[in-house]
């Protein structure tokens, strides 16, 4: 979700504009989102690799996120059932939005967006999905008791669920560039690679996994940066 954006940007002004009049006509609870909307926070939207059809995830500014997450708020929320007009096929069409600690993290469309209208809006069915508070609560039972210390290297308050074929797994950290280090339900940690597409297993349980990181003899980043190369090499 975090990093540096070393393409042409992705979100343009046409996403800032769709986003800021979506948001405007949102009930007036989720005004907090409009200073989030803008080129200087969010530098990049892609495809959610490991998600689901139509999800986008937004490439988010490290260096003024603390300006804008709120630890109060749920690991992840999902505004759903959100109706935006569809101009071509003349009907509401089902939206979602993504929130991590109150940060606005990417969004579900299925429809083309010069296709949607954010001016015309029906949020009759609108509801929050909460499933990121379960999904803490499923790693921390897997974790057990982690060291305050690690607790700053991973990002176990934003953790969410990640399903693919080989399995469920649950973000430990966020390496970037749609890349992951996450653990399953039995406590195996692995590197979630999006290209090329790998799950690639590097700890067989969580205490090893805690006991390197304390250690000093693993960092997380340098691990997928060495295992990276070694693929292309």
């Amino acid at each position: 979700m975090f990093g540096l954006f070393k393409k042409k940007p992705s979100f343009t002004t046409k996403h800032v504009d769709f986003f800021v009049a979506l948001v405007y006509r949102l009930p007036e609870r989720y005004r907090f989102l409009l200073p989030q909307i803008n080129m200087e926070f969010i530098l990049g939207v892609k495809k959610n690799i490991l998600g689901y059809k139509g999800s986008y995830t937004f490439l988010l500014n490290a260096n003024i996120a603390r300006d804008f997450r709120d630890k109060s708020m749920p690991s992840l929320l999902i505004i759903k059932n959100l109706g935006v007009w569809n101009q071509r096929s003349k009907a509401f069409e089902f939206v979602e939005l993504y929130l991590v600690e109150g940060m606005f993290s990417g969004y579900k469309m299925m429809a083309p967006m010069e296709d949607l209208d954010p001016h015309i809006i029906d949020v009759n069915l609108i509801s929050e999905d909460k499933s990121g508070d379960e999904d803490k609560l499923n790693l921390q039972k897997i974790l057990g008791m982690v060291d305050p210390g690690l607790e700053e290297i991973l990002d176990i308050q934003s953790t969410f669920k990640i399903e693919i074929p080989e399995g469920v797994f649950y973000v430990l950290k966020n390496l970037g560039d749609g890349n992951y280090l996450g653990v399953d339900e039995n406590g195996g940690v692995y590197l979630l690679i999006h290209s090329p597409y790998t799950v690639e297993l590097v700890f067989a349980d969580v205490d090893s996994f805690k006991s390197a990181l304390l250690s000093g003899k693993t960092d997380i980043q340098g691990l997928c940066e060495s295992f990276l190369s070694s693929r292309q090499g």
